[in-house]
């Protein structure tokens, strides 16, 4: 959720054998470097591919051709990917020195399958599927670029729950930094309405922007939800970052096949026929793109836990904004070089999207400290000390979506 953007428990101490090649000073830059261009675009992937998929016809079980339109089997092939971090997590317990086993004992000292992990990860899965599913049912009415835009709303979510359940107060930077992201999320709110007869066509398109936005943000406020569950409840565990992943990812796996089963059952507009999605698999355009989305999740998982645990969590701020200028970027490149029925062009639209974009990147990087501001005055410590730094994967995300 990846997708979104929920891909580690920030909390873990747990320190794998291969992050000590990033502490040899002559490897450091070049591994850091490519785990973080990996991170951008398998996140970048993440939603373009899903939104490829939506727009892809098959014939399926039909004789006529139709949208891959299956949120719910991308759901699940979403915790899929996640899923696989537990099997990269196992290998790499299997396959550490005799010497170092000794040392990597002593740090997990219990295992992280005990039945106190597994029941208190039930309720950030919940969210973690709940979101998933609402995220990718809300790109199927929005251009790429607007949905992840619209998925910076979980700073105003995890601001409220902050306050409200967590009793912490908000210093005055960050309450002027989520006024900005309300007013960056209804310039970009405004832009999906925008544009020419392609983007938008008749009432109906209307409403279903509306709709898109509405499964958007109630997925954000998930995603916050989970964030916060993760942090009460799983910060003491002890639990190596891939074991969470992978464990929601397994958790994802068991709600999403009856979820497959009750929308087969319910009739429009929630029907969701998932044997034409899982028939589809048989044309190799659907399949290929299928299996480069699953394991972009797990690449998006496993390099965003490497950038946390060598960077400061300011790059890991910044690199978000990045991921949604190469997202804008891939769809425009693929609208006018492939196909205009992927991607999204360029319009006056554009120009509020650009607006929308850099007050969402300031108000963030105002929020989680990059940028500090002073005009209104000098914040005491034990304010200080209250930043909250959102370290969550679209993408999950991806979440996520993704994260």
């Amino acid at each position: 959720m990846e997708v979104i953007d929920d891909y580690i428990n920030p909390k873990s101490t747990t320190i794998y054998p291969f992050l000590k090649v990033i502490q040899k000073p002559t490897l450091r830059k070049s591994v850091l470097t490519i785990c973080v261009i990996i991170f951008l675009m398998s996140g970048t992937l993440t939603i373009t591919l899903s939104k490829l998929l939506y727009n892809t016809t098959t014939k399926g079980r039909y004789e006529k051709e139709h949208e891959f339109e299956h949120p719910m089997f991308l759901t699940f092939m979403m915790f899929v990917g996640m899923m696989l971090c537990l099997f990269i997590h196992i290998i790499i317990t299997l396959i550490i020195p005799e010497d170092n086993k000794k040392n990597y004992i002593e740090i997990n000292k219990r295992s992280p399958f005990r039945i106190e992990v597994l029941f208190k990860l039930i309720g950030p899965a919940l969210c973690d599927f709940l979101g998933g599913y609402l995220m990718n049912v809300g790109l199927m009415y929005v251009t790429s670029s607007v949905f992840q835009m619209m998925r910076g709303s979980v700073i105003i979510f995890t601001a409220l729950l902050t306050v409200f359940v967590r009793k912490n107060q908000l210093r005055n930077n960050q309450i002027f930094a989520i006024f900005l992201v309300i007013i960056a999320l209804a310039v970009v709110g405004g832009s999906a309405f925008a544009g020419n007869s392609s983007v938008i066509n008749g009432e109906s398109k209307v409403w279903d922007v509306i709709i898109g936005i509405t499964f958007i943000t109630s997925a954000m406020f998930l995603q916050a939800l989970q964030t916060i569950m993760e942090e009460k409840y799983l910060q003491d565990l002890q639990i190596p970052p891939l074991v969470v992943v992978g464990l929601e990812g397994f958790y994802g796996i068991l709600l999403s096949i009856p979820g497959m089963i009750l929308l087969q059952m319910i009739p429009i507009p929630f029907y969701d026929d998932n044997i034409d999605a899982i028939i589809s698999l048989r044309e190799k355009h659907i399949l290929i793109v299928i299996i480069i989305y699953a394991f972009s999740v797990t690449l998006f998982n496993i390099t965003g836990m490497i950038i946390t645990r060598s960077l400061t969590a300011m790059v890991r701020n910044i690199l978000d904004p990045c991921r949604m200028i190469s997202i804008w970027f891939l769809s425009v490149l693929m609208y006018y070089i492939f196909n205009k029925k992927y991607g999204e062009p360029l319009g006056w639209q554009t120009a509020l999207q650009v607006l929308g974009f850099l007050l969402l990147t300031f108000g963030l990087f105002i929020y989680t400290g990059v940028i500090k501001l002073n005009f209104f005055g000098i914040e005491n410590n034990e304010q200080n000390e209250n930043i909250i730094l959102i370290e969550k994967s679209e993408d999950n995300d991806d979440h996520d979506l993704f994260e």
